[in-house]
Order: structure tokens, then C-alpha cells, then sequence
């Protein structure tokens, strides 16, 4: 007599503490948890940027900074002074920009889509394949 059985499946859920209950996010920054990562990312409220949202976008000086692969979006920029800033691969879409000083800034394969820019003094810029829309 052949006895056959059905397998048996058994799953296991290895639980993790989601990093968005220590608050990693900044400046009232939402914190959203990727789970299938066992990782989080912070949206910031408008006007504020970076990994945690620690960049207050209205009161900084950019200096000797590279920007690549970075994503503006709905930021207002106001009396900064960016010197010597190099931006490759980046896109800017409803950015207000506003008595604000650009020297020596050199800009390379970016997309700047709905980009106002008042009152600011462009010194030694140069744009290279850039798409202005």
C-alpha cells in the first residue's frame, strides 16, 4: 500500500522596526517607509530639501557644491548666493528663484520646466544641453 501525503508550506515574517518611529524627517518632513527595502524616505513641505529635510532652501549659501541626479520640485529659492556650483542631470520643475546671486556655476544635462527667475544676478554661468520649457 503507497501512503501519500500534501505538502506542508510554511512561511515566515521576519519583523523589523520601521525607521520612520525615530521621526528621521526634518522640518515637518513626511516620513515614508519602504518596506520592501527595510528603508525610509522623507518628503519635505515646500521649501525645505535634503535626505532628512535639513536644507532650508530660503536662507542658504551654496558653495563648491555638485549637484547630480537631484530632483527641484515646487521650491521657492530666495536670497541665496550659489558660487561655484556644478549641476549635472538635474531637474527643476516649479522652482521660484528670487534675488538670488549665480556665479561661477556651471549647468550640464538639466531640465528646468516652469523655472521663474526674478531679480537674479548670473555671473560666469554656463549652460551646456540644457532644456528650458
Amino acid at each position: 500500500m503507497l501512503l501519500t501525503a500534501k505538502k506542508k508550506e510554511v512561511y515566515y515574517t521576519i519583523f523589523s522596526q520601521n525607521p520612520c518611529l525615530e521621526k528621521p524627517c526634518r522640518n515637518d518632513g513626511q516620513c515614508l517607509f519602504q518596506n520592501d527595502i527595510q528603508d525610509y524616505r522623507c518628503t519635505c513641505k515646500k521649501g525645505f530639501t535634503g535626505n532628512q529635510c535639513q536644507v532650508n532652501l530660503t536662507s542658504v549659501n551654496l558653495t563648491s557644491v555638485n549637484l547630480t541626479g537631484v530632483n527641484i520640485t515646487g521650491v521657492n529659492i530666495t536670497g541665496v548666493n550659489i558660487t561655484g556650483v556644478n549641476m549635472t542631470g538635474v531637474n527643476m520643475t516649479g522652482v521660484n528663484i528670487t534675488g538670488v546671486n549665480i556665479t561661477g556655476v556651471n549647468i550640464t544635462g538639466v531640465n528646468i520646466t516652469g523655472v521663474n527667475i526674478t531679480g537674479a544676478n548670473l555671473t560666469g554661468v554656463n549652460f551646456t544641453v540644457v532644456n528650458f520649457t
